[in-house]
């Protein structure tokens, strides 16, 4: 190991959440001499610690070094596991038992890349560890002197020292290019990004010293040259040349500054001493002078200054380098701009004030122009609606380029977001928007570019007041920017009045925020966080005139005079503050202003002198409240944008590829088992290519498998796995793939979308939507209820494309049952029983194998392989296994020969069941073409026919609402504009300001929220993010939250997850055959967990590498549990047993039970709902409670029980 190795072993995180929750970082430092520990993790997560370093072949007792950054129990809550350490904490050093203080050296050298600071402040005793040479640089493990990355607002808050802590995070930012923080991910500092005459880091503590050896040299003369020189002589030469002042003075003329010239010293020193014989003659020969001769040390300067060169190879570049970096004339770096007079015209105004309409107005009427926007959106939407108007206008952004005619014929006008600009294009008009994102610290170059650069005849510039108030309020400013003298001709602000809205207007489009707000859901005013806004220091010329005469007193009448005012609250309402926004902004611009004076704009402290002196109008603050209110509610200035952005009433237009296609729809509308889905997929294998669009990844399993058996070459794609027909070199022209999975860039000749109707479900009916309105196909064929025929009619009529309709009866009749079955002793073969819970699943079951019928079982959470397991048993003619209990996840994606649907109740979670659902269900009664033709719908109990009868005759009413979902480029350009938002803000403000149509409804995204909340803490990029929180898992279990959080955990600190790390976490190795419901549910969520594991590894391959061995566990997974389904009595009755004392008497009393008991039982079952009873937890005298109601138990035998069980404990 050549050099050290720096790996975040946990990364550490502190969150409020009522109560105050935290885990310090643990870091691991590998040298080629020690392992190093920094810091040891909380009292409870040792474990995960001992196995993070197993990853890397290390036992505990392999850790040489433990360094405790700080004694709070989150960084030293294992320190006893690691005993064999030398471990360092505040003043001391422990080994082996024994005791010694810590030198009062700093740095202290723990290896020659690794050094120990002490850096008080969070506590007054912190250590930091300094890890040099690394990949990344000089890495600091810092404690909590820094809390996280963005921590510049809450570390004070926890700092006992916070002056002397401030000083060690300078210490810090001068040393680190990399820093682990005590409660967060490893973050580059960025402080080296800012010059260093503006407080960033010099070049001198950046550089990074070349190791210079001699080369070896021909021996000829070599004797005579080295001639009484040894180390000792030429040591003592070259210490009295390190000490002469002259030679300090003279290294510092030449750019080695104080840190520079030791380095080059201490190299120039071991090139000397070294091996002779590779040190030029030249130097040798002068050390003889000095030694012999007498001769001046100061006469080794040129070779030092030439070595030291070598060493630091930019001393010789730097007048170079300085005039390379000089970037004080930008507005020289666009000769073709400087070659135009351009006119300059400024559009100040607030949002909504028509700004921008002016700006594009000219840009509509020149004959050329560019428009620069700061969105994708943006540059889109001014694209389209110029080539609706007739002006032929092209598009440029980052990742498309897209013509009005073609690439061969170029319009005169284009629209670009901002960092597309070409310098060198000529145009008549160039309209920048958003001019005030000049400030941008990301992406501010991209605007000031714009503004210099850009080949103009006329320039319009779009902003709000603040920016065209200072540019008009000081030439200079203009001056510097433009780069030149600027007239007042040249530079023309229009101030635009706010455009207030009618209600009367016609046509207006309806505007519905929130879930959105209108429809129940929360406005953005009630959802957006106010941020801390605290003055910076500004310098000190002036600050005495500025702030005479002004105390707290004098400006906190001002400020309640502000406050009180009418016309400032109604000037407030129309810039967007309501009054729960102004008061929050104004008591923050209240405390803004009577802070510390140094810190606020002189401008505005200026402005107060006038008011309280010369009794100026407190109105004239509004300007200066409005400014800070924006800073305080970052959406203020981008609400049109953020409309803009998430305006979801045209989804039609999202989906270029499917626009340039005119489309064949043709809608197969009948019941179950019509034969709709046949003539559709009958077309799709005629066609030369193809995509089915499935609602469950068993239904794309069997299109994949049928067309193959066919001869029709089809590929599989589902949200856990790719398969091919050939191979993935050779993809097939067909494929058969989930919904969710279509790609609307795929162009076909056929596409079937199934269960269309799909589109109003609140979950997953966006994917239904995005594929009728977006699959790229010649020729697209539905299959569904007739029930979702007018709303598919009307979402493609504002496309203009035709809907045929064919509709299909049901093959073979569906008779309802004049009577319920009444009882489980009616069951006959092909009969499949419908419950709607887990619960009554087990206790039907239970039922039946009690009765001699063994029954296959389906329900939700079984593996694919086990459902198909269970389906082809019951489908099986010579399989004992006649009779079917089943969810209603029955109704679609398995070919079931079923006789009569039996349901168990006509309720699901408190509701009456939906007649379209019920429908789909008793629709699975017979099939065409099988022993069971005919099909019968029925109820398990009498009472309840009437109600299924009643429920089925209603007829499906239409369709009136379907799902939309918001697009990750939708979101990721809302967190543009809100950067300080985490997700889960992200999505409930963009949930609230949406716009979307009547016929639309935005899909729930709780489930996605529920992921959200629990990764929030975790640092993630926001595409990474976005893709975690609509993984396919439920949360609701301990063990699938847990492994969720850890596996985002694992890839956030940019290790794999690998099969043995995912073996255990789910502790795999105590994973076996179930033998009660609770290991049968536990399994059922390891496979989940392992599911999930699939779907992210084709998303993130080279994180997730090993999907072939998580598979084969899957498929072991999938084995065992369709052993516990064969074997479900045996388990049910264990699960029963779990509770209770095995005894004799236990065993005496179940047998006797086995008879009059359950036809008791199953008689009392039949006057209500089927239902498992609850489980009691924590009641000890359950079991006994239990016993004797189900038994007639004599004293004697009460008394023999309480024995046996206290023998047993």
């Amino acid at each position: 190991m050549s050099q050290p190795i720096v790996n975040q072993l946990i990364v550490g995180y502190a969150r409020e959440g009522g109560k105050y929750v935290a885990t310090g970082s643990v870091t691991l430092v590998r040298s080629r001499v020690v392992n190093i520990l920094v810091d040891c993790g909380d009292p409870w997560n040792g474990n995960e610690i001992l196995q993070r370093l197993s990853e890397f072949g290390i036992e505990k007792e392999g850790i040489n070094i433990v360094v405790v950054t700080h004694g709070h129990i989150d960084h030293c809550g294992n320190l006893g596991v690691f005993k064999s350490a030398k471990i360092y904490m505040a003043s001391d050093i422990a080994v082996n038992g024994e005791y010694d203080s810590l030198s009062e050296e700093n740095p202290i050298m723990l290896t020659p890349d690794v050094d120990l600071h002490r850096c008080p402040g969070h506590t007054d005793h912190d250590l930091i560890v300094v890890v040099r040479n690394t990949e990344l640089g000089c890495v600091v493990v810092a404690g909590d002197i820094f809390e996280s990355e963005d921590d510049a607002e809450q570390w004070k808050a926890v700092s006992a020292y916070p002056e002397k802590q401030e000083k060690s995070r300078e210490k810090i930012l001068e040393l680190a290019d990399w820093i682990i923080p005590g409660h967060g991910t490893l973050f580059k500092n960025t402080r080296n990004r800012v010059p260093a005459d503006r407080g960033g880091s010099a070049i001198e503590d950046l550089v990074v010293p070349r190791v210079v050896t001699p080369s070896r040299t021909s021996a000829i003369g070599y004797e005579q040259w080295t001639e009484g020189l040894d180390s000792s002589n030429m040591g003592l030469a070259l210490d009295e040349f390190f000490r002469r002042k002259a030679i300090r003075e003279l290294a510092t003329e030449n750019g080695l500054n104080t840190k520079l010239f030791v380095t080059a010293y201490r190299s120039f020193r071991e090139y000397c001493l070294s091996e002779k014989g590779g040190v030029e003659p030249a130097l040798l020969v002068l050390f003889q002078d000095i030694i012999k001769e007498g001769h001046d040390v100061d006469r080794l300067f040129p070779y030092f200054l030439a070595h030291a060169r070598k060493v630091f190879p930019h001393l010789e570049a730097m007048d170079d380098l300085r005039m390379i970096s000089d970037l004080t004339q930008p507005h020289n770096w666009y000769p073709d701009a400087r070659t135009v007079q351009r006119k300059i015209v400024f559009h100040a105004g607030p949002t909504n004030s028509g700004k921008t309409y002016h700006a594009l107005k000219r840009f509509g009427e020149a004959k050329s122009g560019v428009y620069c926007g700061p969105l994708k959106l943006l540059a889109a939407e001014v694209f389209n609606r110029s080539n609706e108007l007739g002006i032929k206008c092209d598009l440029v952004t980052g990742e498309e380029r897209r013509y009005a005619v073609d690439n061969f014929h170029p319009s005169a006008h284009l629209s670009s977001t901002v960092e597309m600009l070409s310098t060198q294009m000529r145009v008549e008009v160039a309209v920048i928007d958003e001019i005030q994102m000049l400030r941008d610290e990301q992406r501010g170059w991209a605007w000031t570019r714009a503004l210099l650069g850009v080949a103009a005849d006329e320039m319009s510039c779009r902003s709000g007041i603040r920016l065209s108030t200072l540019i008009r309020g000081t030439v200079s400013a203009s001056e510097t920017l433009l780069g030149s003298p600027v007239s007042c001709s040249s530079l023309r602000f229009r101030g635009v009045v706010r455009s207030q809205s009618n209600p009367s207007t016609p046509n207006r489009r309806r505007r519905i925020t929130g879930v959105p707000a209108d429809r129940g859901g929360s406005a953005i005013e009630d959802l957006v966080v106010p941020r801390v806004v605290t003055p910076s220091r500004t310098s000190a010329i002036g600050y005495e005139q500025w702030t005479e005469g002004l105390d707290s007193s004098n400006m906190g009448l001002a400020l309640d005079e502000f406050f009180r005012r009418k016309a400032i609250r109604e000037l407030a309402t129309e810039n967007g503050l309501n009054t729960k926004l102004f008061v929050t902004a104004y008591r923050s611009f209240r405390e803004y202003c009577l802070s510390e004076k140094g810190g606020v704009e002189p401008a505005l402290l200026v402005l107060f002198q006038d008011i309280i002196k010369e009794g100026h109008d407190v109105d004239r603050l509004f300007p200066y409240f409005l400014a800070h209110a924006r800073k305080v509610f970052p959406h203020l200035e981008a609400m049109d944008d953020l409309r803009m952005i998430s305006d979801l009433t045209q989804p039609h237009n999202w989906y270029p590829d499917a626009r340039t296609v005119q489309r064949k729809i043709v809608f197969h509308a009948g019941p179950t088992n019509s034969g709709k889905t046949y003539h559709a997929l009958k077309r799709f294998g005629e066609a030369k290519s193809g995509v089915y669009c499935g609602p469950l990844k068993l239904l794309a399993a069997e299109v994949f498998n049928r067309s193959n058996e066919l001869g029709i070459k089809c590929d599989l794609v589902t949200g856990e796995e790719r398969r091919y027909a050939v191979d993935n070199f050779h993809p097939s022209a067909h494929l058969s793939s989930t919904v969710e999975m279509l790609s609307t860039q795929m162009r076909v000749e056929v596409a079937v979308i199934d269960e269309i109707q799909m589109l109003r479900d609140e979950q997953r009916g966006w994917a239904w939507t995005r594929a009728l309105l977006g699959v790229a196909a010649d020729e697209v064929h539905l299959c569904g209820e007739p029930a979702a025929i007018d709303i598919v009619k009307k979402l493609l009529d504002p496309i203009g494309e035709h809907v045929e309709v064919r509709y299909y009866e049901r093959k073979t009749s569906l008779t309802i049952a004049n009577q319920g079955l009444g009882s489980l002793d009616h069951v006959q073969p092909g009969d499949c029983i419908v419950c709607f819970s887990r619960k009554a699943i087990y206790n039907v079951t239970k039922s039946l194998e009690k009765l001699g019928v063994k029954p296959a079982v389906i329900y939700g959470d079984l593996p694919p392989g086990t459902k198909l397991a269970q389906a082809a048993k019951f489908n099986d003619p010579d399989d004992p296994c006649n009779v079917l209990v089943a969810t209603d996840a029955i109704g679609m994606g398995l070919n079931l020969n079923i006789r009569r649907i039996i349901f168990s109740g006509c309720t699901r979670q408190g509701e009456l069941l939906p007649s379209y659902s019920a429908l789909q269900i008793a629709g699975r009664a017979g099939r065409y073409g099988t022993a069971y033709a005919d099909g019968i719908a029925t109820t398990l109990r009498n009472e309840d026919i009437g109600t299924l009868r009643d429920i089925l005759s209603q007829l499906v009413e239409p369709i009136e609402t379907v799902g939309i979902a918001p697009t990750f480029e939708q979101i990721e350009t809302f967190s543009f504009h809100l950067p300080q938002a985490s997700f889960v803000h992200l999505l409930d403000l963009f949930v609230s300001v949406c716009s979307i149509s009547d016929q639309f409804f935005i899909c729930t995204v709780e489930q996605m929220r529920t992921l959200a909340d629990l990764i929030d803490y975790i640092p993630l990029p926001l595409k990474v993010r976005y893709t975690f929180c609509i993984s396919p898992i439920n949360v609701d279990s301990k063990l699938t939250a847990a492994a969720f959080v850890k596996m985002v955990r694992r890839f956030s600190s940019g290790q794999c997850l690998t099969y043995d790390w995912m073996m255990d976490m789910l502790n795999w190795e105590s994973i076996g055959q179930p033998e009660n419901l609770q290991q049968l549910e536990h399994l059922e969520k390891v496979y989940e967990v392992l599911d999930l594991y699939l779907w992210l590894s084709l998303r993130f391959p080279d994180m997730l590498p090993d999907e072939l061995a998580i598979r084969d566990a899957c498929k072991q997974l999938d084995a065992m549990l369709q052993v516990s389904v064969e074997n479900i009595l045996e388990i049910l009755e264990n699960s029963a047993m779990g509770d209770a004392r095995k005894g004799s008497l236990l065993k005496k009393m179940r047998e006797r039970a086995q008879t009059q008991r359950e036809k008791e039982e199953y008689e009392a079952q039949k006057k209500k709902e089927l239902k498992m009873p609850d489980k009691r937890k924590g009641m000890k005298k359950s079991v006994l409670q239990s016993v004797l109601s189900q038994t007639g138990l004599t004293a004697e035998e009460l008394e023999q029980l309480k024995k046996e069980l206290n023998e047993e404990k």
